[in-house]
């Protein structure tokens, strides 16, 4: 299968499972662990990250251990530091 092919296919099951009520629930609790506050730097978070990305691990979506709730900037900073 071609690599667009793939994405295309992979954007549409992550847009599924992005409006699941699993999913918002997922947010939710990582949210409310960590205060509504950066887990890096105390500020005020916006951004939920999966430690270990969906595609990798589809297992680990909606597990709690695997999220972080980060502000824009840190969120950011996961992402490019990732693909160093």
């Amino acid at each position: 299968m071609p690599r667009s092919e793939w994405f295309k296919k992979w954007n549409r099951l992550r847009y599924l499972l992005y409006r699941t009520i699993e999913y918002r629930n997922f947010l939710d609790l990582v949210k409310l662990r960590a205060g509504y506050k950066c887990e890096h730097c105390g500020e005020l978070g916006q951004e939920v990250h999966h430690i270990v990305k969906v595609y990798d691990d589809p297992s680990l979506a909606l597990d709690i251990n695997n999220g972080r709730f980060l502000c824009v900037k840190h969120h950011k900073m996961e992402h490019s530091s990732k693909k160093k």
